[in-house]
C-alpha cells in the first residue's frame, strides 16, 4: 500500500507542474534548450530517492524564469503591439515563480521535523499557492493570447503541449 506522504509528494510534484509550466520548462525536459548560462543552471537539486529530502529542491530559480520568459518572448514571436501584455505576463511568471519558490524553501526548512499531519498540512498551503498562481497566470496570458495572431496561438498551443509531454513521460518513469 502507498504512504500518504508519498501520494502527497507525487500530487505536490503534479501540482507544482503547472507553475513549472510557465517557469522553467527545463523541470520536465530532456531535449536541449538554448545554451544560455540560465539554461544551462539545473532547475532542482538531485536528492537521494527515499532520502526523506525529496521535496528539497528549489523549483525556478530566478536566472530560470529570466530564460524561459526570454524563451517564450522569441517563440512566440511577440509583436511590438503585444508588449504591454507579454510585460504583464512576464511580471505575473516572476512574482508566481517566487510565491512557489519560497512556499517550496519553507517547506523545506521544515521537512527534518515534520510530523505526516505537518506534511501533509505543508502540501496543503504549497497547492493552495500553486492555485492561486494559477489564477493569476491565466488572467495575465488570456490578454496576451487573446491578442496573438493564429499562427502565434498555433505557435504556443504546440510549445505548451510539447512542455506536457515531455513532463508527462518524466512523471513516468
Amino acid at each position: 500500500m502507498v504512504s500518504v506522504k508519498t501520494n502527497a509528494r507525487a500530487w505536490a510534484a503534479a501540482a507544482l507542474l503547472g507553475t513549472a509550466l510557465l517557469a522553467g520548462p527545463g523541470l520536465a525536459q530532456t531535449s536541449p534548450q538554448p545554451q544560455s548560462p540560465a539554461a544551462q543552471a539545473p532547475a532542482r537539486t538531485k536528492v537521494a530517492p527515499g532520502s526523506g529530502a525529496q521535496a528539497a529542491r528549489t523549483y525556478s530559480t530566478p536566472e530560470r524564469v529570466e530564460a524561459r520568459i526570454q524563451d517564450l518572448h522569441s517563440k512566440l514571436a511577440i509583436t511590438q503591439a503585444q508588449e504591454p501584455q507579454w510585460r504583464q505576463l512576464a511580471q505575473t511568471m516572476r512574482e508566481n515563480a517566487q510565491a512557489v519558490e519560497s512556499k517550496a524553501a519553507e517547506r523545506e526548512k521544515a521537512l527534518q521535523t515534520m510530523t505526516v499531519m505537518d506534511d501533509l498540512r505543508s502540501y496543503e498551503a504549497l497547492a493552495k499557492v500553486h492555485a492561486e498562481t494559477m489564477t493569476k497566470l491565466v488572467a495575465s496570458f488570456e490578454p496576451l493570447y487573446t491578442a496573438m495572431s493564429p499562427e502565434q496561438k498555433k505557435r504556443a498551443d504546440a510549445e505548451f503541449q510539447g512542455y506536457r509531454k515531455r513532463a508527462s513521460n518524466t512523471q513516468t518513469q
